[in-house]
């Protein structure tokens, strides 16, 4: 093997490596996230698209902004660290399906976009607006609430949407990856999460299938989990210079 080809495989390493540390971080957020929204349940409940938004849903959301404000920069530090993911991801499954893998990746990185400039700005100024609402006088409050009222339609399309656009690209990665090596499990795990994703997606224009969302995030989180310790396990056999299936790690 030459040096440049050594240098490559020594890259390719370190992505895989980086990239299934970085999945499995963001398997742990989503645990953490599952967590604090239970924990805001009753507090969150005016932002389901099922539900009316409330004075009273307001006030609640206020006193709990702090652990709001937490929860959501979990969901946006996630996003950022998914990154790392989606590159090594598609690093180790192009030479599977090229062209799938860049729609797969694609679609992944829109996902980051669309969570970061949309879902997350709107959710971020939700909490303000709460926070103003109950500070203001009754008089001052209806402006208050026509705002929120706003943010709250464009969350309950962008979230659902947002979350289809992911499960599109784990559903293409799902596929490639029964062509690849690293295992049905993998494969159908990816599919499964894909396709209950893109279910909920459709809570945007069809507010009851909103009632997905936890089992696609838990379906989510175990994906990118196993992903990830495939990463890993597949980085450091290719270092140890053996063989490797992923399907047995």
């Amino acid at each position: 093997m030459d040096s440049n080809a050594a240098g490559r495989d020594r890259r390719s390493d370190r992505l895989y490596l980086w990239g299934g540390a970085c999945l499995l971080i963001v398997a742990v957020l989503f645990v953490l996230l599952i967590v604090f929204a239970l924990a805001l349940f009753s507090s969150l409940q005016d932002l389901y698209p099922t539900t009316p938004l409330t004075g009273t849903g307001l006030d609640n959301l206020a006193r709990n902004a702090v652990l709001a404000r937490v929860s959501f920069g979990t969901g946006m530090l996630s996003d950022l660290v998914l990154i790392t993911g989606i590159v090594a991801l598609y690093a180790a499954l192009e030479d599977v399906d090229r062209d799938t893998m860049r729609v797969a990746s694609l679609f992944m990185g829109l996902y980051v976009v669309l969570d970061l400039a949309v879902t997350g700005m709107n959710v971020a100024a939700l909490v303000s607006v709460s926070q103003d609402y109950a500070s203001s006088s009754v008089a001052t409050q209806q402006s208050s609430f026509a705002v929120a009222s706003y943010i709250k339609a464009v969350i309950s399309v962008s979230v659902p949407l947002s979350s289809a656009v992911l499960s599109v690209g784990i559903l293409l990665t799902g596929l490639v990856l029964r062509e690849g090596s690293f295992g049905t499990g993998a494969a159908y795990l990816g599919i499964a999460s894909g396709v209950v994703g893109v279910v909920y997606g459709f809570g945007a224009v069809v507010p009851v299938l909103t009632s997905f969302q936890a089992l696609s995030a838990v379906l989510e989180l175990a994906w990118f989990a196993l992903m990830g310790w495939k990463l890993i396990r597949l980085s450091r056999t290719r270092q140890g210079g053996k063989s490797f299936s992923p399907a047995a790690a």
